[in-house]
């Protein structure tokens, strides 16, 4: 089990204090999507699996361009190296978060907010990349935490503060984003996430 893995404690930290309550009167910071509107497992598989194979045909393609003008000046294994990162930041970042999205994520209907429903930051689609890199062999252990998850979030989502929901998903209510602690593999992570509505107001079309 995943928890067993983590070794996973998990306590949402509440106060007092006036201001850590939510006040149904006043904007609350959270969006809450309904289970059918966010990305099921097999769409994420798919988004996922698509997506890397058009960033290895990526990596291939520029890697038989410089194959053929090695030697040439300006073409080194720097060169290179910086062309396949910024062709994999431009993907991962600007591109998904934009109305076109990854060719993965269009073909399988989805696209990625943040905690608040909007685009996610450039900054925070990199970092998400990054880990997604870094963890490229542990990808199962993110998938078998999502399974396990509601909202629907992957590790990745969960520390970048992001959800992957259908393409036309619109948030059904508003609820407050909370600190939340969780120990994973000897270590204590604060992440955000949003509060589990109840008796807050239901967002209009």
């Amino acid at each position: 089990m995943v928890e067993d893995v983590f070794k996973i404690s998990k306590n949402i930290e509440t106060m007092g204090s006036q201001e850590s309550r939510p006040d149904p009167g006043r904007f609350l910071e959270g969006v809450v999507f309904s289970d059918e509107h966010q990305a099921g497992f097999w769409r994420r598989v798919v988004a996922s699996l698509v997506d890397f194979l058009v960033l290895y045909g990526l990596y291939v393609a520029l890697f038989n361009v410089w194959l053929i003008l090695a030697g040439s000046p300006g073409f080194n294994a720097f060169t290179f190296i910086l062309a396949v990162t910024l062709g994999a930041a431009v993907y991962v970042a600007p591109l998904k978060r934009s109305w076109l999205r990854t060719v993965g994520y269009r073909v399988a209907g989805v696209r990625i907010v943040d905690l608040r429903g909007r685009q996610p930051s450039l900054l925070m689609l990199l970092l998400r990349g990054a880990i997604n890199l870094v963890a490229t062999g542990v990808v199962w252990i993110d998938f078998a935490w999502f399974l396990g998850q509601r909202p629907r979030q992957k590790l990745t989502d969960l520390l970048t503060g992001t959800y992957v929901v259908r393409t036309h998903a619109k948030p059904i209510a508003q609820s407050a984003i909370v600190p939340v602690y969780y120990a994973l593999a000897g270590h204590f992570w604060v992440v955000h996430e949003v509060r589990k509505p109840s008796g807050i107001p239901v967002l209009n079309d």
